[in-house]
């Protein structure tokens, strides 16, 4: 774990979780701007952050984190105070860059901003997320995975509601190599409050999934069951998160629920339970668990974690070849339930509304397009151009069962620019990692996709100047079509 440290300005994380409590921050003047720069390998970090009461007299805290797009982050802040805190989330397209503000002090009159390469909250370009961290409650974007208030486990001796199990106290496991139920120990419980985001999709607003009674089969579940986006249900011999089945019926976003209470199970190995009649996890501790408010505020060394790979109590599957019928065969189901029910499967568009913006705001259509290129003419004494593009996951154009939550634009091959008779490749965006706009490669090095508006240096060819040129862009995919 890096720690912050009040006199430090720079930081290495590589894998490691970066604590930043708010009674470590320096006072300084009103109104004064703190920077700190975080340099984050290629294994990525968890943000901990813990907001307590204080007086940071209208002071900002702005950590940068420097790592290349697609590098993994998960974030998770507690409020350890009596007082709400305002949260603000906003996505740049232009310089691909994620901005958290968390509001601290006594009126809330100071923030600790983060700004985070790529879009990890899948935020819709250029708007502002507002929201709040409830008193004693948390905010996170690393996967929650918990049950409901009310939730009933079964035991030996019947089902108990989850808020009412103790450790110690043994629950039902099905075991899923003997084919057979057989009882387990809790090893630990976990509680905490979770408060939710309006205006971003579901699986990262933290709004809980309602799998509705007998949307699995007849009784399964016995009673409308309310779990986080993450958990995974057990079906096909394999554990499925459920936002991959989510089909808006019988199985959906609960958003009307602005903050809740939740809870998890830790048995000693990972388990299969029954939730209100449901086979589901328990709780698997891979290094999330300061989650919890009454965890220990020490987060796990990393060779106590557990992982899905070797400690799962059986397969994880996010593949489309498996999740897709699953997904087809919960929505026929949800269709014969209930009658009046009108599927919408994915949000695909005709095309991509590819267009040029220039550094002095006009648009550029396309000129023409012949096949996988899309042609550009471009106005004089431009210097650089932005192609602008709609931004979709294709989580949401295809459907939930694509495990990809990706925000993308279009994928680019190649990039030619005609002018004076001459023809030049513009390939900085497959050199350079960090050219703004740009998201991750496909095919090695020989495509990259864009993050909506994707950033093309001309380099001040003299023809473009005099206004004799035209861009030419390989597209060979859209996020709607991937």
């Amino acid at each position: 774990m890096v720690s912050f440290v009040n006199s430090q300005t720079d930081y290495n994380v590589d894998g490691d979780y970066f604590d930043i409590g708010s009674s470590s921050l320096p006072i300084k003047t009103w109104n004064t701007n703190i920077y700190y720069t975080v340099n984050v390998g290629s294994s990525g970090t968890d943000i901990r952050t813990t907001v307590g009461a204080g007086a940071f007299q209208g002071n900002r805290y702005i950590f940068t984190f420097d790592a290349d797009v697609g590098t993994k982050f998960t974030f998770y802040a507690s409020n350890s105070s009596a007082i709400a805190r305002k949260t603000t989330q906003t996505y740049d397209s232009a310089s691909d860059t994620t901005h958290i503000e968390v509001w601290i002090g006594a009126t809330n009159n100071a923030a600790i901003e983060y700004r985070i390469p790529g879009n990890p909250l899948n935020i819709t370009p250029n708007q502002t997320i507002t929201g709040s961290i409830a008193p004693w409650g948390s905010w996170s974007f690393s996967g929650t995975v918990c049950y409901l208030l009310g939730t009933k486990i079964r035991t030996p001796s019947g089902e108990v509601a989850i808020e009412d199990l103790k450790i110690g106290d043994l629950i039902s496991v099905w075991d899923p190599i003997s084919l057979t139920e057989i009882c387990k120990k809790v090893k630990w419980l976990g509680k905490s409050v979770a408060c939710c985001t309006d205006g971003i999709p579901g699986d990262s607003s933290n709004h809980p999934i309602k799998i509705e009674k007998d949307a699995i089969s007849d009784n399964i579940p016995h009673s409308d069951l309310f779990i986080t986006s993450e958990h995974c249900i057990f079906i096909n011999k394999s554990f499925v998160p459920a936002r991959m089945l989510v089909n808006g019926c019988t199985i959906s976003y609960e958003s009307n629920i602005s903050s809740y209470t939740y809870y998890h199970i830790e048995t000693e190995d990972h388990s299969v339970i029954w939730a209100n009649g449901l086979k589901a996890e328990s709780y698997l501790s891979t290094g999330n668990s300061q989650q919890f408010a009454n965890r220990s505020s020490t987060p796990q060394p990393p060779q106590l974690r557990k992982n899905w790979e070797h400690d799962s109590a059986a397969p994880l599957r996010t593949e489309r070849h498996f999740v897709e019928p699953l997904f087809y065969e919960l929505l026929e189901r949800a269709k014969m339930l209930h009658a009046d029910f009108r599927p919408v499967v994915g949000q695909q568009a005709s095309d991509s509304e590819l267009t040029l913006r220039t550094e002095a705001g006009a648009v550029i259509r396309p000129l023409r397009q012949s096949g996988e290129w899309v042609t550009f003419m471009l106005p004089e004494s431009v210097h650089h151009v932005l192609l602008h593009s709609r931004v979709v996951r294709p989580s949401d154009s295809i459907g939930p069962f694509v495990d990809d939550r990706r925000q993308l634009g279009v994928l680019v091959g190649d990039i030619k620019l005609f002018s004076c008779d001459s023809t030049r490749s513009l390939n900085d965006h497959l050199v350079s990692r960090n050219t703004k706009g740009w998201r991750e490669y496909e095919q090695g090095m020989e495509l990259r996709w864009t993050s909506g508006d994707a950033y093309i240096d001309l380099c001040s060819d003299p023809c473009v100047l005099e206004g004799q040129s035209l861009l030419s862009i390989q597209i060979m995919s859209s996020g709607s079509s991937c």
